[in-house]
């Protein structure tokens, strides 16, 4: 069974065999073109990875901002669990692979190798900042929600707002299924849909700290925080709101706090600030 799901999985992320993928409205429009093994490489982690074995299977396909991306497929293997994950945006340092791509106008036009034993570096999130000196590893187990199991977050290269990388959340103990069918629920509520590398966690308060960049005067930050509610239990909800705002008829800036509950917001300070 799991053999027949990684084979449907990589005819509908490659488009081999003549079969084209769907096109998803999230992607950005590009030519299909038919698969072969010698557009395929492989990767394989030595070291475990949050208990997993983890092989992957890309179609490197460009060069930017000195990383290598494309289109993969993810299997982590961990006692009787074993499931897969696509990722359209895996990505991983040029520099690894500069001496066997051939990289042309960004484009990679030839492989000279097709496996590659890699060792996995834990990230440092000790300073609860997904943005590090080294680039963003392609996946990471990372606590979200503080209840002390956790997340799988897949690297999404460039995806996030001002280019930056954005991540998935997959909830690894929410299965919806048989585990033999490999099917596992991604957490694509509020607020692990808006995740990427600018993303603070601050497990001292337990407050996710999303910051959004809107340019002078207009920079946010979202905070939620691990709150009880009568009717879901304890789960993460937005509690403030920090705005950035520009008052053009009198030339400033204003920083705005506002505090929220049950999602209505309240104004608790407007200061002025430098631009």
């Amino acid at each position: 069974m799991k053999k027949t799901i990684l084979t449907f999985a990589l005819l509908a992320l490659f488009g081999m065999s003549g079969c084209q993928k769907e096109k998803s409205t999230d992607e950005p429009e590009t030519t299909q073109t038919q698969s072969t093994d010698k557009d395929l490489v492989r990767i394989n982690y030595d070291n475990k990875i949050n208990g997993y074995e983890v092989n992957v299977i890309w179609k490197p396909k460009n060069e930017r901002y000195g990383n290598i991306s494309g289109p993969a497929i993810l299997e982590f293997k961990k006692e009787d669990v074993d499931f897969t994950v696509t990722n359209n945006y895996f990505s991983l340092p040029t520099e690894a692979f500069e001496s066997v791509f051939t990289i042309t106008d960004g484009l990679i036009t030839d492989i000279k190798e097709y496996n590659f034993t890699l060792s996995y570096i834990e990230p440092d999130l000790s300073e609860g900042k997904f943005e590090i000196d080294n680039p963003t590893p392609p996946f990471l187990f990372v606590d979200l929600n503080f209840d002390d199991k956790k997340e799988l977050l897949i690297t999404k290269a460039g995806q996030g707002q001002r280019d930056i990388d954005a991540f998935d959340v997959y909830a690894l103990d929410d299965y919806m299924g048989d585990l033999e069918l490999n099917y596992m629920q991604i957490t694509k509520e509020e607020p692990y849909n808006e995740m990427d590398t600018w993303v603070t966690i601050n497990r001292k308060n337990k407050e996710l700290i999303f910051y959004g960049s809107g340019g002078v005067c207009n920079n946010s930050w979202h905070i939620y925080s691990w709150t009880y509610d009568d009717y879901e239990g304890y789960k993460l909800a937005l509690t403030k709101i920090i705005q950035g705002e520009r008052d053009d008829d009198v030339g400033k800036c204003y920083e705005l706090t506002y505090s929220v509950r049950n999602g209505v917001k309240r104004l608790i300070s407007k200061k002025a600030i430098d631009q």
